[in-house]
């Protein structure tokens, strides 16, 4: 048996496992105290990349679902607006029949129709102030103004002529695939973009009623009813009755937008309903890779902490043995 002073195999050999026992002690505390298995991306380099593109698509899904929420309140408010408008066009035309009877005479039959042209005058009101988020959502040249995309569509008229209603589209970005630069509207969109399309004119009770809205009160709203539908002097019954067309196809107009907004809701709904399933699965999948299991992770500080302990006792035992040299000398 050899005795050394100037080198210390077992010492040196013990120090080295003790430096590996701190290492993998310094980390295991890292992942406990995080709660993450990879905390830098020298802990898993594979590991580290997948969970930071997972990562980007479960917040891409996430921004995606509120996007899609957004656009479920906006139409929501187009929507409550448009009903507003249908009941009281559903009034306007009651009105308008009860004046065709032969019953009514001339003075109420105007006023009836300075009630009618009150009712036209608030809804114009009412679709030049709907607001969401500073968007005049029935008010065209604004939304215009605001770079939103529009399109027009015809309606058939009871009276066999056609009128043309300028709405708008408005493109709901839901899904991380929408950055791949797809960014066009209507029936060219392609990638995650949706649209949803609440009607959107400033002119269509001008364009299906045939009488001046746009800028005009409601006495002025009513001398036109009077004078081309006859609700005042010389009433005829088939005039009213021509007005109460015109009010029914209105109805039938904002009736099929009101329709298309809730099939619009219903679609936006059930993106955030799969969105939000599928940012589920995704966020488990990568908390399985990045997230530490605290059972595992627990016991291996437990082993770690007894090899820190007995290394350390045994590297102090190390350090003893050239002291055995001494007794040789003192021989």
């Amino acid at each position: 048996m050899a005795f050394r002073i100037n080198y210390n195999y077992l010492a040196n050999f013990t120090l080295t496992q003790l430096h590996n026992t701190e290492k993998q002690l310094n980390k295991v505390v890292t992942q406990l105290s995080s709660g993450r298995r990879i905390v830098t991306a020298a802990d898993d380099v594979s590991g580290y990349n997948i969970v930071q593109r997972m990562t980007r698509v479960s917040k891409g899904i996430e921004q995606g679902i509120m996007n899609a929420q957004d656009g479920i309140s906006l139409t929501q408010v187009a929507l409550a607006a448009t009903q507003q408008m249908i009941d009281n066009y559903q009034v306007v035309r009651q009105k308008a029949l009860q004046a065709a009877n032969e019953t009514v005479n001339p003075d109420e039959r105007k006023q009836i129709s300075i009630e009618i042209a009150k009712i036209i005058e608030a809804m114009d009101q009412l679709a030049r102030s709907v607001d969401f988020n500073e968007f005049k959502l029935f008010d065209s040249k604004a939304l215009k103004n605001k770079g939103v995309h529009s399109f027009s569509q015809t309606y058939k008229l009871s009276n066999g002529t056609y009128v043309s209603i300028t709405m708008f589209q408005f493109m709901i970005q839901y899904g991380p695939a929408a950055a791949s630069g797809a960014t066009s509207f209507g029936a060219t969109g392609v990638g995650d973009n949706r649209i949803f399309a609440p009607t959107f004119t400033d002119t269509i009770f001008s364009n299906v009623l045939g009488i001046k809205v746009q800028d005009a009160n409601y006495v002025s709203i009513a001398s036109q009813l009077q004078t081309s539908y006859g609700f005042g002097s010389g009433a005829t019954e088939s005039k009213i009755l021509k007005f109460a067309a015109r009010v029914q196809d209105l109805i039938n107009i904002l009736s099929d937008q009101a329709a298309n907004m809730g099939s619009t809701i219903n679609q936006l709904n059930s993106i955030v309903a799969f969105n939000e399933q599928a940012k589920t699965t995704i966020d488990e999948a990568t908390s399985r890779i990045r997230d530490v299991d605290f059972a595992k992770a627990t016991a291996k500080f437990q082993k770690l902490q007894i090899l820190m302990q007995s290394g350390t006792a045994m590297l102090a035992q190390a350090n003893q043995l050239p002291q055995y040299a001494l007794r040789l000398i003192g021989g």
